[in-house]
């Protein structure tokens, strides 16, 4: 395979489900969540042996993108894209798409997250490698499905019907699903044929322009209507007037769900979204009473909770499943059983108008 690959890496989140330590201003993909590193980096240093660093996209808002070049120090600066607001993964996808058919129209793209943690780096990186033979080879978008272990409510699933080209490394997808309820999602992993959606993609870039074209075409339009002044002195005034009224779509929903070319490859790379505090359960190792302990803490008959400091000591007494995170200006308490309804308190802080606590 001749054509050039690019990564591209969506860091526009803010991670809610993790507050409060991820703010607007300092989001989960640049927090030392699972390590000594902030998400963003381990990203990159996972995917940098598969491609060279100026082979690297960042797409993420125009407010981030300062603190991401801080944590990116050897990214191009030209390689890290800007949006003007956010509006979801498929404008800044198109975004990204832009500038390869600008810099590199013939290329390869993979979609990956800044915030995902992937254990088995070097499994990844053979599957990454497999797919983009695959997507070389034909005209399909290729999604990553990750395996069930339990019956997650949180995540959408993929539903495979039979081998592609009779293989059992990569399956046509059937359809996909939305996150279901606990009877459902027990179905599902009773039934086998169900993945969890990844968010991480593999396609040629002119594949992904013309689904944008069929499946998305008022996105399609206005990126398109840029691309003879992508890098001009008129460029940024441009892009933030068509994101003004752009739609904020998923690619999910807006075009995998849609269309009949999408293959789905199984990848066992130890893969958890990180995507609230509750995950910390399944990739720390406990401590004590099957504590996981951020900062200081003095606990008597404390059992099964998850608890982060700034510099306080945080003493417990006679509590469990509780989640307790404390910061310079908030604290949080909140049942595990609830950790998912944390983005709904930070929507409430919006409502309320405390923008101070964002």
């Amino acid at each position: 395979m001749n054509k050039p690959i690019y990564v591209v890496i969506l860091a526009g989140g803010h991670g809610t489900r993790f507050w409060p330590r991820s703010r607007k201003k300092r989001p989960k993909q640049l927090l030392d969540i699972i390590g000594s590193e902030s998400m963003i980096r381990l990203t990159l240093a996972r995917i940098a042996p598969l491609v060279p660093l100026d082979h690297i996209l960042v797409v993420t808002s125009q407010e981030l993108a300062p603190l991401i070049k801080e944590h990116l120090p050897q990214i191009n600066p030209a390689n890290i894209l800007a949006e003007p607001c956010g509006r979801n993964t498929a404008p800044a996808l198109a975004y990204a798409s832009l500038y390869l058919l600008n810099q590199e129209p013939d290329s390869m793209m993979i979609v990956l997250t800044a915030d995902h943690l992937i254990q088995k780096q070097k499994t990844f990186l053979d599957i990454l490698k497999e797919g983009t033979k695959i997507a070389d080879k034909h005209a399909y978008l290729i999604t990553l499905g990750i395996k069930p272990t339990f019956p997650e409510t949180g995540y959408g699933y993929i539903q495979i019907e039979e081998g592609f080209e009779n293989s059992k490394l990569c399956f046509k997808v059937k359809r996909y699903v939305e996150k279901p309820d606990r009877q459902k999602a027990e179905e599902y992993l009773k039934d086998g044929g169900y993945f969890w959606n990844s968010g991480m993609f593999i396609w040629k870039t002119r594949t992904f322009w013309d689904a944008l074209r069929r499946f998305l075409p008022e996105i399609y339009h206005a990126f398109d209507h840029l691309k003879d002044s992508y890098g001009g002195p008129d460029f940024n005034r441009a892009i933030s007037k068509i994101y003004e009224n752009m739609e904020s779509i998923s690619v999910d929903y807006g075009i995998m769900e849609k269309s009949d070319s999408v293959l789905m490859i199984p990848a066992d790379i130890g893969w958890n979204d990180v995507g609230s505090w509750t995950a910390l359960d399944q990739i720390i190792k406990k401590g004590e009473n099957g504590n996981i302990i951020f900062g200081q803490h003095l606990g008597i008959d404390s059992k099964n909770i998850i608890a982060y400091s700034h510099k306080k000591l945080l003493a417990t007494i006679g509590i469990q499943d509780l989640i307790i995170v404390d910061t310079e200006d908030a604290l949080l308490v909140c049942h595990k059983d609830h950790a998912q309804e944390i983005k709904n308190l930070v929507n409430l802080l919006e409502q309320k108008g405390l923008e101070e606590y964002l």
